[in-house]
């Protein structure tokens, strides 16, 4: 793990931003696969007439 500098260490708590940023992450995959799903979910109905 990379120490960061005190300043910065002491501004961000960097273990709550790593689990913020896994959960946000983690979020990201579930919105896409859904948003997948529904998308695949459609059809199309398409109408021929012979006249």
């Amino acid at each position: 793990m990379v120490d960061l500098p005190a300043e910065v260490d002491d501004v961000i708590a960097t273990n709550a931003l790593g689990w913020i940023l896994i959960a946000v992450g983690a979020l990201a995959i579930v919105l896409a696969l859904v948003i997948n799903a529904q998308r695949s979910r459609v059809t199309h109905v398409e109408e021929r007439r012979f006249e």
